[in-house]
């Protein structure tokens, strides 16, 4: 007769597959290929004015919808400066008029629609009134800091409940022994996974609000949900959540090996999500980058989680321990998977709680030696020397992370050569009375308390490292003098030369010339697409295409009025299916 699976694990199945039915189709969803592109607007892009104008418009190539915001215009400092409803005089064309007090200076008309097809079209377009060589204020960030401070705590929040999730449950099903604790274990599983989700919901949101520049508004959207779930968090989130929900089902099926296969994977998807955001994603060699970010997730989440999990069941065992009696004449083998097993001896609660700590112990052991090797592996590879580590935000924040393990490591090593050989063995046998017996166990678990929280200190850096730039670009002088680098492009032999002259009062060019591995230009690729984010907080970026001047050579020239630093990304496409990126940092003087 065919074994009919566990009804857990049935149940686990069509819980995880009814998530991805519901949450897969903004990601998997495919743009048609051709999209809305703007065909005209007033003013026009790039445009220098002797006066204000009482309104702006943006006119699109078909009909579009603006469940996104629509139109918005900004001054250099950030501040809106259209009033009144959105118009729309036709299915294709937005308007919005003026504050009448718009005065000489820089602005930046963004547009966020979604056409027919249901892509959505971001970009942004510039326009200056009267001399604009006179001093502006300063330009905004390009974040909202109150969505950026609830999106990192989101992420800790993210971080240390799927960390601890994933962590425990391993612990619970490969390495704790007896039954005593297992129930409470499971218990601080499920709380773990609450806090992730709550985490991960939070993270989408803030990220949600972030990506459309329209804050709490956006964040019962739906299209701008679908938008930002398609283009950036809908891997991540996929297989974050699908830990998250595996973990806790592992936990209570009853067939040992079926436990340990979903627990398993609900795990090394908890980690996958880890490497489907971040950014060693761009760092190269691409793949030393992404295996020490896999392997530092996980090596913490079996370190972490395990911490947290021994601790419950010190805690638990030092309590059965202290009501049972100090004999040993009944000494019985408990069996790890069970959790129910009639009242076991204080001869057996000794025993299983050595062969627990020694295991976990030895795991935890290679654990941190990865923890350490994979983490030394990424910031070497993020930043371009240790003298990155002084004098920038990503190194400061590098080097406190690596404090906080350092501590952690030197108490995990104090209980490895102190604390450890008095509770291994058959402490019992030896003549330890009861009371000895517990003085230990709660020695060690106030240790490892310590321990684990160092590990949620550097769990909480971990949730705002992660959003700060690894590099600091050193910003061009304020000048009209060019900025000239060669960049190496990813998977090829070539590399191209970027050279920018910034002007404010003018136009700014960007030159590229694709050149092979002989320094000779070259066609390298099909096309280049230029993305110019402005230094003003809620602008959408400007995308543009370059044109073809040559063989290998492509150029930018286009107003970028507001002075500041622009982060500019070069889009190099390959093939049809392969394209490159290049980001720096452009300053307007």
């Amino acid at each position: 007769m065919k074994r009919r699976r566990p009804t857990s694990l049935r149940v686990a199945l069509v819980v995880i597959a009814a998530v991805l039915s519901v949450i897969s189709g903004p990601v998997f969803a495919s743009p048609a290929d051709a999209h809305a592109i703007v065909v005209a607007s007033s003013p026009t892009d790039g445009s220098r004015l002797d006066a204000a104008p009482s309104s702006v418009s943006v006119t699109f190539s078909e009909d579009v919808t603006t469940e996104l915001g629509g139109l918005e215009v900004r001054d250099a400092t950030g501040a809106r400066v259209d009033i009144g409803e959105l118009r729309r005089p036709t299915r294709t064309q937005l308007e919005i008029d003026l504050r009448s007090d718009v005065g000489s200076g820089a602005y930046v008309t963004s547009y966020r629609v979604v056409g027919v097809d249901d892509h959505t079209i971001v970009g942004s377009l510039t326009f200056t009134v009267g001399d604009v060589t006179q001093p502006y204020g300063r330009a905004g960030a390009t974040g909202d800091p109150s969505w950026e401070c609830a999106a990192a705590a989101s992420r800790g929040g993210m971080y240390l409940g799927s960390l601890l999730a994933a962590g425990g449950t391993l612990f619970l099903l490969g390495i704790l022994r007896g039954p005593i604790g297992r129930r409470e274990s499971r218990r601080a599983i499920d709380v773990a996974v609450v806090v992730g989700l709550i985490g991960l919901v939070g993270w989408c949101a803030a990220e949600v609000a972030l990506a459309t520049g329209r804050g709490a508004q956006a964040i019962t959207d739906p299209a701008a949900i679908e938008v930002v779930l398609r283009e950036t968090m809908g891997w991540p989130a996929i297989a974050t959540l699908v830990g998250l929900i595996a973990v806790p089902i592992a936990t209570r099926v009853h067939e040992p090996t079926a436990a340990q296969v979903v627990g398993f994977y609900g795990a090394v998807s908890i980690w996958l999500g880890y490497l489907l955001w971040g950014h060693p994603r761009s760092w190269e060699p691409t793949w030393l980058a992404v295996t020490a970010d896999g392997l530092h997730a996980a090596a913490a989440s079996v370190w972490f989680g395990g911490l947290a999990a021994l601790a419950i069941v010190l805690g638990q065992r030092s309590k059965a321990l202290a009501s049972l009696p100090a004999t040993d004449a009944q000494r019985a083998t408990v069996d790890p998977a069970a959790d129910n097993q009639g009242a076991p001896t204080s001869g057996a609660v000794v025993e299983t709680t050595a062969r627990t700590v020694v295991t976990f112990s030895q795991v935890a052991a290679v654990s941190l030696v990865a923890v350490w090797i994979a983490g030394l592996a990424m910031a070497l590879l993020a930043l371009d020397g240790p003298s990155r580590l002084v004098g920038t935000r990503y190194g400061t924040l590098v080097l406190l992370k690596t404090g906080l393990v350092g501590a952690a490591v030197a108490v995990a090593a104090w209980n490895r050569r102190t604390l450890l050989p008095n509770i291994t063995g058959n402490a019992m046998a030896d003549g330890d009375d009861t009371s000895t017996v517990l003085d230990r166990w709660r020695q060690l678990r106030r240790s490892v308390l310590v321990e684990a929280g160092l590990l949620v200190l550097v769990v909480a850096v971990t949730g705002v490292l992660v959003a700060t730039p690894p590099r600091d670009v050193e910003p061009a002088a304020p000048q009209t003098q060019p900025i000239e680098h060669i960049v190496p492009i990813d998977g090829t032999q070539g590399s191209v030369r970027i050279r920018a002259t910034a002007v404010r009062d003018g136009d700014t060019t960007i030159e590229l010339t694709y050149l092979d591995q002989t320094g000779q230009q070259a066609e390298l690729v099909q096309s280049v697409a230029v993305k110019l984010q402005p230094p003003v907080e809620g602008a959408a970026p400007i995308e543009r295409d370059a044109r073809r001047v040559g063989p290998g050579q492509y150029q930018w020239t286009g107003a970028a009025p507001i002075p500041g630093t622009w982060r500019v990304t070069i889009t190099s496409r390959v093939t049809q299916f392969e394209q490159k990126t290049t980001t720096f940092d452009l300053t307007i003087p």
